[in-house]
């Protein structure tokens, strides 16, 4: 897959909204051209949900549903 085409699919699929468009243009941005694209872009997801349910356990526990 080359760079244009991983956009494209990444677009479809979660684009369109601002947080989506944020996630593509990063994952995009570090698109691994020797073929580890798919795994250098499931380490970046797997830190952004990380961090949001650090942030979503932090909140619960402050009582800030």
């Amino acid at each position: 897959m080359i760079k244009d085409e991983f956009k494209k699919v990444l677009t479809d699929a979660i684009g369109g909204n601002a947080y989506g468009d944020e996630v593509v243009a990063d994952l995009v941005e570090h698109f691994d051209e020797t073929g580890k694209y798919a795994q250098t872009a499931k380490d970046r997801l797997d830190e952004r949900l990380a961090t949001l349910k650090g942030w979503e356990k932090k909140h619960r526990e402050e009582g800030d549903a």
